[in-house]
Order: structure tokens, then sequence, then C-alpha cells
């Protein structure tokens, strides 16, 4: 049985509700989001957070996707996680049929029980797909998943492991071109961890990656990504690193900030 009809039969399992669907701007309730997703939202991956992150991101940017119904509240107020996991099973395999079916493997509370592995299996192949037509925000939790897959094992490598790897490298590539400060953040320390641990364009893929993450606030809104920045920062810091004695104190007060933040316990937002 291949990933993806395994996947369609564990929709059936977790959503078998239909809702009447709705043109309204979604807004749910946290009473709403919590009936369905329960704590789930709370308790996901590293690879779960940045996705949700990113498709709300994408969601407020000018990009071809941005318009589509993607996302936890369109799940809720959009027909509902049943409606989503109908057309999926009748073979609607536009993207935001993909992507939305997938964040109901990942998150939804009904079924949970269900084996965790064959959810993610599921969610993976929908979000590759979603990847193979254009969308972005899927290449991040594809590259963390691939990341994790790739390193997982003995140190001789597999040829699958090694595409795993090459598939993950890809997936940060696309992601970190569109400017999303955490798979820039990937990307570099990857390239400084391979090669050079000096290498300049590295290092500055890396300060890219902080400064966006700088400018950009809705970043500081997520826990993970916060630790993130902050071990990017220390890297960013090394003595090996060039910077200049101004450029250096920076960097320490931004540092300093973001784990004030993390200190008063900033709580991560559902976000589209």
């Amino acid at each position: 049985m291949n990933a993806l009809r395994t996947a369609a039969i564990s929709l059936v399992l977790v959503s078998s509700v239909a809702y009447p669907q709705t043109t309204d701007i979604p807004n749910p309730s946290r009473a709403e989001v919590y009936e369905i997703f329960g704590n789930r939202l709370s308790q996901g991956s590293r690879a779960d957070d940045l996705l949700l992150l990113a498709i709300a991101m994408d969601a407020q940017s000018q990009s071809p996707t941005s318009t589509l119904p993607i996302g936890i509240p369109y799940i809720i107020r959009a027909g509902g996680p049943g409606y989503w996991a109908t057309l999926y099973v009748q073979g609607d395999h536009t993207v935001d049929v993909l992507v939305n079916s997938a964040l109901l493997l990942l998150y939804m509370e009904e079924g949970a029980a269900q084996s965790e592995l064959v959810r993610r299996q599921g969610a993976l192949s929908m979000l590759m797909s979603a990847s193979d037509k254009g969308y972005w925000p899927a290449d991040v939790y594809i590259a963390q998943a691939m990341i994790k897959e790739g390193l997982n094992g003995s140190l001789l490598m597999r040829p699958a492991q090694l595409e795993q790897l090459q598939r993950a490298h890809a997936g940060l590539v696309t992601c970190a071109q569109v400017d999303f400060a955490p798979c820039q953040i990937d990307l570099a320390i990857w390239m400084l961890t391979q090669d050079v641990p000096t290498d300049q364009s590295a290092v500055g893929l890396l300060r890219r990656g902080i400064d966006i993450a700088a400018r950009d606030k809705r970043y500081l809104h997520s826990p993970r990504v916060l630790k993130d920045l902050s071990q990017a920062i220390n890297v960013l810091l090394m003595p090996d690193i060039e910077l200049t004695q101004n450029e250096r104190e920076l960097y320490v007060d931004f540092q300093n900030h973001v784990e004030g933040i993390l200190k008063s316990g900033v709580r991560s937002i559902v976000a589209r």
C-alpha cells in the first residue's frame, strides 16, 4: 500500500464530519481550535512549527499561492475537517487540499492513537506533492523531515539516506530563496559544518537570516525560531568569524533581546 493511499485511509479515520462551507474570512476562536486539534498544535516538532509559520507568511505575501484557503483557520471554518478529507479522498489533489489534509494528519486530535508514523508518512507524501506544484512552505517541512531521516542511522550512509539529504538541501535552498529566515539559517549552518567553518558565503547567508528575523517581528512570535536565532547568533559570534566590533555588539544586543523574549514566556500564535 503506497503512502498516499495510506494517507487517504488515515484521513477517513480522523475526519468523519463535514460542515457547510463559508466564504467569510476565517477567524476561529481558541475554543474551536481546541475542539478539533486539542493540545497537538502546541506539541509539534520543529518541522511542524516551521510549517505553520511558513504557511502564515506565504498567506501574507504576494506569492501566487497567497490567496489559497490554506491553514488551520480554513480547516475549521471553510468546510470543516471532513470537507477537506472528503475532497482529498475523492481525488482532488490541488495545493490547498493537499496541504490542509497534511495538517489534519499532523495535528488533528481525533484518531491520535493511530500510528504517528503512518500519519507523518502520509503528511510528508502530501506535502511533497504540494512542493512539486510550487508551494514553497511545503519545502520547509520536507527539508526538516529529510534531514532527520537522512542523519538517522549508521555513520555509513545508505543511498536512500544520501537521497534524503539531497532532497533536504534542495528544500532548504527553495525556502531560503524566498527569504524565509529559518531556512537561511539552517542552510548557512549546514554549509559551515560541511565546508570551511569561515566560508564567507555561508556567513553572509547566516547574517541575512538573522537580520531578516530581526526586522520582521513575526518571527519573534515563534518560540522555536527564537531558540534557533539564539543558537545562530552564537555561531556568528565565534572568534573565527570576521565581524567589526560594532557588528558584534549589535548581534549581542539582539541575542539579549531574543533571550529576554524567551524568558518572558512568549506564546506561539496559531496563524492562517
